[in-house]
């Protein structure tokens, strides 16, 4: 059996972080460092997962419209 690439496992990792709800880019990059996912291995499989068609992202924006980040969601739970 082929062991699975960094890719996939952080894939894994990712989809079963937004599990229970969408998550601010901030927050998913600071939770991945605690369990060894590289900023760079991490983009890949959001690249993957996304065009895979399982996760979207979108900006978040305050009331002024100013930029404030991304917010990561599962496709099927995106608000």
């Amino acid at each position: 059996m082929k062991k699975p690439t960094k890719i996939e496992e952080a894939s894994k990792w990712f989809k079963d972080f937004l599990e229970s709800g969408p998550k601010s880019a901030k927050e998913i990059f600071a939770k991945a460092a605690k369990v060894s996912i590289s900023l760079r291995t991490l983009e890949g499989a959001g690249a993957k997962l996304k065009d895979d068609g399982i996760v979207a992202w979108e900006s978040i924006r305050s009331f002024d419209r100013k930029f404030k980040g991304f917010r990561w969601a599962l496709l099927n739970q995106k608000q």
